[in-house]
């Protein structure tokens, strides 16, 4: 089945490598040159990149390859390894940089060398992933010293950006959605960061001192990140880690002086390398050129790694607000007074109609229903009914769900007075990370110490033996790397992966898990179903205090809708994706009719969980056609893309799908200005086949007092002539 997709490959890269360093630039072709002029060229070009899981075996390559950018990415050269080590009972870290490579080789264009320092060998090997003209690379790092090591971080490569360019952070530190950094921007350090947020609300996140968080002007992304000049542009370089789960990657990039630092490489969080071991470093890819199908290859290479099942089909639903609207903190005992047990059969009343899809129905209780974090046993107010409720869902056709943080325990719990040793401590005992979102503190269960493993086990054990059978696991990626860890060969990764097993191990394989992760985190895949993948959609998330003074009304929406979109390669590969409810009434943050219907029409197409955080006894006919329409038929596209203007905006985007329903494609146009404006854009910056015919209809509710858009399309182009402020609207297009 051909659907009419331009053909989309990755840039070849060019590697220099000389005596003391690795140059790596974007050619025509790929080639491998070493110092004296001896240079290998490509065997053959790679091939078309896949669009999908679902569109591998219809990737065929294209005749030759395609004209360079315009905009070039820029050169990375100077590029050695380095490590952060530091002796036992030292304070400071030393930053050891490879003088110079030894046994270099290219057989079969692959490029090895190894990086020496006096405690240890970092062997690194770079070779090409497949024929996608993405480079693969393998480290692995070998004491040579007779005493403990301490490891902060390894950098397989950290070399100079020679042109001014920004940071696509994909998972940025202390913010919740992705985002591009400009070469200029000045940004406080990423430790400090962290503190100010959590001690500006009352709580506390103890990270550990670090050569790269501790400096200013670095801007960073965990595990997948690209090296970009422009937004619209759209080519740069890429990197993403993919295996085997030992250790968070990151990627960084100096910024507010030039010339810029690049690095790739990974967190080590102060693990202990013992005398004459050998530690297998993560895997990474490197590609140059279009960075979101860089991202859909990544996204598949982390699922051929770590070895997810195959998800199944999203479920539609809504969560219960046990809380009133507004209410972002409340004690056991404030719960107990204002929450609504009655909210919860209002909905199934109000939804039993509606239809059940293939990947069901759900119905989620949130926050109010506990006694306190760490009792997640029913409060006085739901105590009567409690056991009969999850029951009481099934028999309505709505899988019930339930919310509960399990590494959360209030200071008012017992365990808290009295095994103080479970929580994540400091060096002198006391509490490094806590949060005030129940109300005074909540402490945080260290994952690797075996009783706060047991009291995890317990909890989930407990929920579904009384008929939960999807359970919402929130705070699972929070650790304070600052601790005195329990366990000092693991890295926060191998904790967070523990930590998500033993969930998936105690619910067991029947109960959907749902973890609210906020990024495309890679600590959780192959354990859970579904994951978040963005931090706010326009709904104040009751507790998140930073959030909800950092963003609000349509700053937010934009956030979220970026998260959704540039996250949305893990959907249908890692596991379902939830870009968190919708509401289409007026809600408690400022939004717009145009609003709230841009953020449901774009989640729906997104092709994700599909929830609705209000109910439609207040909806006009038009909102509720809006939900029914993604609600009765779930799609999950095999491809999308975006466009993107020159500072960031969303222009458009296109959906694909190969579930052999109509339409075949969906492209969505964006008015984000303030005012209403005249909206285009190319077909080929959709990656639409500019030289097929195309067919036109229009299939998607519109909002209540919008008229019949005027979809025009002529020379490559799709326009609107007009489109309100904040608005969105969608035209299906078929190949004739």
């Amino acid at each position: 089945m051909s659907h009419n997709l331009a053909p989309t490959r990755l840039t070849p890269i060019r590697f220099t490598l000389g005596s003391a360093r690795l140059d790596i630039a974007a050619e025509p072709e790929l080639s491998v040159v070493m110092t004296d002029g001896v240079e290998i060229p490509a065997a053959s070009a790679p091939e078309e990149v896949p669009t999908g899981s679902q569109a591998v075996a219809e990737a065929t390559p294209a005749e030759g390859l395609p004209d360079p950018a315009p905009a070039r990415p820029p050169e990375i050269v100077n590029c050695r390894p380095t490590i952060a080590w530091r002796r036992p009972g030292e304070e400071r870290w030393r930053m050891a940089v490879a003088r110079y490579w030894e046994n270099a080789s290219m057989s079969d264009f692959q490029v090895s060398f190894r990086g020496l320092t006096e405690h240890m060998d970092l062997d690194v090997a770079l070779r090409p992933y497949g024929r996608t003209g993405a480079w693969e690379i393998r480290a692995t790092l070998i004491s040579k010293s007779d005493e403990p090591l301490e490891l902060a971080r390894v950098h397989y490569l950290d070399g100079v950006v020679r042109e001014a360019a920004g940071l696509l952070e994909l998972r940025p530190s202390g913010f919740p959605a992705p985002r591009l950094r400009h070469p200029e921007d000045r940004i406080a350090p990423t430790r400090d960061t962290w503190h100010r947020q959590w001690s500006g609300s009352g709580g506390a996140y103890r990270l550990l001192a670090d050569p790269v968080h501790d400096a200013p002007d670095w801007a960073i992304s965990t595990d997948a990140a690209a090296v970009l000049r422009t937004w619209d542009g759209g080519t740069g370089w890429g990197i993403g880690f993919t295996g085997p789960g030992t250790a968070f990657g990151e990627i960084g990039l100096t910024t507010g002086a030039f010339p810029q630092r690049l690095y790739m490489g990974v967190r080590l969080d102060n693990v202990v390398l013992e005398p004459g071991t050998t530690r297998e470093l993560e895997g990474a890819l490197l590609w140059c050129g279009d960075w979101q199908a860089g991202l859909r290859l990544w996204a598949q290479a982390c699922a051929e790694e770590l070895a997810p099942p195959q998800p199944a089909p999203p479920p539609v639903g809504h969560r219960v607000s046990l809380l009133p609207r507004g209410l972002v903190a409340a004690t056991a005992a404030d719960a107990e007074t204002v929450a609504r047990p009655d909210a919860i059969g209002e909905a199934l009343r109000q939804f039993e109609s509606w239809p059940i899809p293939p990947g069901g129905r759900m119905l989620l209780v949130g926050d109010g229903y506990e006694k306190c974090p760490g009792d997640w046993s029913p409060n006085k107010a739901f105590a009567e009914r409690w056991a009969a409720l999850p029951e009481f869902m099934e028999r309505h056709g709505f899988a019930p769900g339930i919310r509960i943080a399990p590494t959360a325990v209030h200071e008012s719990h017992q365990l808290a007075r009295e095994c103080p040793e479970l929580l994540q401590r400091g060096e002198k005992g006391e509490p490094c990370l806590y949060t005030t979102r129940w109300g005074g503190r909540t402490y945080f269960l260290d994952p690797d110490h075996p009783g706060a493993q047991q009291v995890i086990t317990e909890n989930i054990e407990a929920l579904t033996r009384g008929g939960w059978r999807l359970i919402q696991v929130d705070y699972t990626h929070t650790l304070a790397t600052g601790r005195m860890a329990v366990d000092r060969t693991r890295t926060a990764m191998e904790t967070l992966r523990g930590l998500h097993a033993l969930l998936r191990q105690a619910a067991g394989p029947d109960v959907r898990l749902l973890a609210g992760l906020g990024t495309p985190d890679r600590c959780a895949i192959g354990y859970v179903d579904i994951a978040t993948i963005a931090g706010a959609s326009g709904i104040p998330v009751h507790g998140t205090t930073m959030l909800a003074a950092a963003m609000a009304g349509w700053r937010n929406i934009k956030a979220t809708l970026f998260a959704a979109l540039a996250c949305g390669a893990v959907n249908g590969v890692w596991w379902v994706s939830d870009p968190g409810p919708f509401h289409l009434l007026q809600g408690v943050l400022p939004s717009t009719e145009e609003e709230r219907h841009l953020l449901t029409a774009t989640l729906g197409l997104c092709g994700g969980v599909f929830a609705t955080a209000d109910l439609p006894g207040g909806w006009t006919a038009r909102n509720a056609a809006v939900a029914q329409a993604f609600w009765a038929a779930p799609r999950v596209p095999f491809d999308h893309r975006m466009v993107l203007s020159a500072e960031g905006e969303l222009v458009a985007c296109r959906f694909s799908f190969a579930d052999g329903r109509r339409p075949t494609h969906r492209v969505a146009l964006y008015n984000m200005r303030d005012e209403a404006a005249p909206v285009s854009v190319a077909l080929a910056d959709l990656g639409l086949d500019g030289a097929a015919q195309w067919r036109l209809s229009l299939s998607a509710p519109l909002p209540t007092g919008a008229g019949v858009p005027r979809f025009l399309m002529h020379n490559g182009l799709l326009e609107l002539a007009a489109l309100p402020a904040h608005a969105m609207r969608i035209a299906d297009l078929e190949a004739e």
